[in-house]
């Protein structure tokens, strides 16, 4: 980003939900982390929030 864009502003957000039982299987089912893991030897129910953080970089030409 940077070799190409001077950066006007960095900023780090990010949002915590509530899983329900279907997003929770959809989480496992599509995260590469997971793809090797025996899924059904693990008891998934503590699994009940999500965090997702990204920094957002706004720039100029």
């Amino acid at each position: 980003f940077e070799k190409y864009l001077k950066t006007i502003s960095r900023e780090t957000v990010s949002a915590t939900v509530q899983l329900s039982s279907e997003q929770r299987m959809s989480f496992i089912e599509m995260t590469p982390l997971l793809f090797c893991v025996e899924k059904d030897c693990v008891d998934w129910r503590t699994l009940t929030h999500l965090t997702i953080e990204a920094d957002v970089l706004i720039g100029m030409y």
